[in-house]
């Protein structure tokens, strides 16, 4: 009876330790959350430089990354959208647009 005592204390204090433990995580991952869905929160990112071995480090707000990359797309899909010239080497079968007052006749 003795021995089963302090193994019944032991197990009582760990049943009592891990509600703790949970709240404790589950507070650092709401505050986590909260972070990371807050727009003027700072976020810095390595962006590898053409022509360096060097990254350069860049910190700007979640909202200013997310306009960014809104803008990059929008160009991105205003560039495809543009019709293509067409010159000597490329025939107009290609899908290209004669220019006006194309010299090559195309």
């Amino acid at each position: 009876m003795k021995f089963a005592t302090p193994v019944f204390v032991t197990a009582l204090l760990a049943a009592s330790a891990v509600p703790a433990a949970a709240q404790q995580a589950a507070a650092q991952q709401k505050s986590e959350q909260t972070a990371k869905q807050d727009p003027d929160a700072m976020v810095c990112k390595t962006i590898e430089v053409t022509g360096s071995r060097f990254p350069k480090k860049q910190c700007h707000t979640r909202e200013q990354w997310a306009q960014m990359d809104s803008d990059a797309k929008t160009m991105m899909r205003e560039f495809q959208a543009r019709p293509i010239p067409c010159n000597a080497n490329v025939s107009t079968t290609s899908g290209c647009v004669p220019v006006v007052g194309d010299p090559s006749g195309h």
